[in-house]
């Protein structure tokens, strides 16, 4: 027997673990954040779209973003920044797959 939840697909969103999850409400069985692999300076690595995140940030900082693959698993994270409204120095970037997505703050200043 399969079971499904509840949760609307396009109103609900859970935040679990840093990463937001469009579809599931907070306390979904079902609201659990995809492991994805990935590349970075000629490495794979394992982890959810939150430990992507800090790798993204971490090569912002470093000027290596080259470095790092955009694929996860066969699906390409979408990138999107945009002016923190608060703070002209920083940006909020966020990465999108599929359904989830995460936020970073980025100092930008020029």
């Amino acid at each position: 027997m399969t079971t499904t939840c509840t949760c609307d697909p396009k109103d609900d969103d859970a935040v679990v673990g840093g990463v937001f999850i469009t579809g599931h409400r907070s306390g979904c069985p079902y609201a659990i954040p995809r492991r994805y692999a990935w590349m970075c300076d000629g490495q794979i690595i394992f982890g959810t779209l939150k430990k992507y995140a800090r790798v993204y940030e971490l090569c912002w900082y470093l000027g290596r973003l080259d470095e790092l693959s955009q694929e996860l698993s066969n699906q390409k994270a979408q990138i999107t920044a945009r002016k923190n409204p608060m703070d002209d120095l920083y940006e909020w970037h966020t990465i999108t797959v599929g359904n989830e997505h995460v936020h970073v703050h980025i100092y930008a200043s020029d």
